[in-house]
């Protein structure tokens, strides 16, 4: 009876060691992540929201503003320079990055951008971090304005680009029907023949090699029209089409820091020494019961 209790007593000591070790190793989890925690620099994070482009009657623009690409010219030097000019980023940084050059101040905005499509929309976001929470959102909504500039910039130079071409293709076409008028008519007056209406297509005279003439002449004058209609057509379309980016919600700058993550740091920790303090407390007794044990054999008669 006396060695049970003793034995009980011995089970309830080491069990009351093995949970207080856990405890232990909890709580010092627990302060060693809280002190990480503490000094590790607050990151705040600004979001501006975009719709890249739409047109008139809200389909999406197609001069090449696919979701995709946009990511892309965010990261442009076209975008970015311009930013960190307006918000005079090289001199702010020189004193807190000691950054000497704006290749510098280009380098780090680019490791500070997040672009991402906002699932099921058209919309992009693009996010800043930054210690300085106002400094984000300035940054996030520079970047936004930029953006809509350029891609008015583009927009502009495509319609300007398809104009040139449309003007020069209609413009190589008139003269091949100038240059078919000016050989019928030389074929008319060189023959002598007598045409009543050398403006009308149907009007046809004794004359086969002026016909012909004639009938070419009619032929391109009629696929030139039909150019010139559709190169109208398209300009007048490309000219309805807007790009129209503009900015869906702008960025605001953030009340609550993004980084560090302090509850999840915590329960991190706390696991932690969780873990630490069974591995001590399973140590222990470990080694108790081998101390125990080589005692017993040092005892044998």
């Amino acid at each position: 009876m006396s060695n049970d209790s003793s034995g009980a007593g011995k089970f309830s000591l080491k069990a009351g060691l093995f949970i207080l070790l856990i405890i232990a190793g909890v709580g010092v989890g627990f302060f060693a992540a809280g002190i990480i925690t503490y000094n590790i620099p607050r990151q705040y994070v600004s979001a501006v929201t975009i719709q890249p482009s739409n047109t008139n009657d809200g389909t999406v623009f197609a001069l090449n503003l696919q979701v995709p690409k946009q990511f892309d010219i965010f990261q442009k030097k076209e975008i970015l320079y311009p930013v960190i000019d307006d918000l005079n980023l090289l001199q702010k940084w020189k004193q807190q990055y000691n950054f000497e050059s704006k290749q510098a101040v280009y380098s780090h905005l680019l490791s500070v951008i997040a672009t991402k499509e906002v699932p099921n929309t058209e919309l992009i976001q693009i996010s800043i971090w930054d210690t300085d929470p106002a400094e984000a959102a300035d940054i996030a909504n520079a970047i936004g304005l930029e953006y809509m500039k350029f891609i008015a910039s583009e927009y502009q130079e495509t319609v300007s680009h398809l104009n040139a071409q449309i003007n020069g293709e209609l413009t190589e076409f008139r003269k091949k029907v100038v240059q078919a008028r000016t050989q019928a008519e030389k074929i008319r007056t060189e023959s002598g023949t007598l045409d009543a209406y050398p403006e009308e297509s149907e009007s046809w005279t004794s004359s086969t090699e002026y016909n012909k003439a004639k009938g070419n002449y009619f032929h391109l004058k009629k696929e030139y029209e039909a150019a010139e209609n559709r190169g109208k057509i398209q300009i007048s379309h490309e000219q309805h089409i807007r790009a129209n980016p503009h900015i869906w919600q702008k960025a605001e700058p953030a009340v609550i820091p993004a980084k560090p993550n302090v509850p999840l740091n915590l329960a991190l920790g706390m696991a932690g020494g969780a873990i630490v303090g069974f591995i001590a407390a399973s140590a222990l007794i470990i080694l108790e019961s081998l101390r125990k044990r080589k005692w017993r054999v040092f005892q044998l008669p």
